[in-house]
């Protein structure tokens, strides 16, 4: 189960497409019984957060909370806030559409439920090439 909220107007989201990409994630790693919540915020709210759990004073664009407890009966992976406002930085820092920009983001956040770290330089590098391998399966697929 996917549980989406998007706490600011703009810019809107298709909320059936990020159910999608999230299911299609979920089932390229095994865990297609698995549910995961997302909340899509705005600066304000992801500032918070990353003050408070990572003590950095600056948005950042996705943070994901895994949950610690593997016998979880709802098999609920974790949570995942997205800042719309970054992803929309982002888009334009990077070149990219808002759209390509936040289906990044949702994949990069779940596989961080999945344990996949953006420190050492190592690390990161072997999530970005799965996000891009994921990414390009969906859209080959017709996901998104």
């Amino acid at each position: 189960m996917i549980i989406i909220k998007q706490t600011i107007n703009r810019p809107r989201i298709s909320k059936p497409k990020i159910e999608r990409l999230a299911s299609f994630v979920l089932d390229y790693k095994n865990k297609k019984d698995s549910s995961i919540s997302f909340s899509f915020v705005g600066n304000s709210f992801i500032l918070k957060l990353n003050k408070k759990y990572f003590s950095k004073n600056c948005p950042t664009d996705v943070i994901s909370f895994p949950l610690a407890d593997t016998k979880d009966p709802f098999n609920f992976l974790g949570e995942i806030i997205i800042s719309l406002e970054e992803v929309n930085k982002n888009a334009k820092k990077y070149k990219n559409s808002f759209v390509l920009e936040l289906y990044l983001c949702v994949i990069h956040g779940i596989l961080h439920l999945f344990g996949y770290k953006d420190k050492p330089k190592k690390e990161y590098n072997k999530m970005i090439k799965e996000q891009e391998l994921i990414l390009a399966k969906a859209v080959k697929s017709k996901i998104v």
